[in-house]
């Protein structure tokens, strides 16, 4: 994939124009374009925005039981 200020080019595509809403700043993974009747072609591209950082909200010492029933 090629990408231009205005336009991105696909391998079996060809150059499409383009509306950047954001800037991909990783690394892209999937790309999927989508023909409407129309003619009009949508892409939407997925990118890695890297490992998660989730820490827990608070640090549990013990468990003291669960009640199922």
């Amino acid at each position: 994939m090629k990408l231009d200020a205005s336009q991105v080019c696909f391998p079996k595509v060809g150059w499409l124009k383009t509306v950047v809403h954001r800037e991909i700043a990783r690394k892209s993974k999937t790309f999927i374009v989508l023909r409407q009747t129309t003619g009009k072609r949508d892409a939407s591209v997925l990118a890695d925005e890297g490992p998660p950082g989730i820490s827990p909200l608070c640090h549990i010492e013990h468990i003291t039981g669960i009640a199922t029933g």
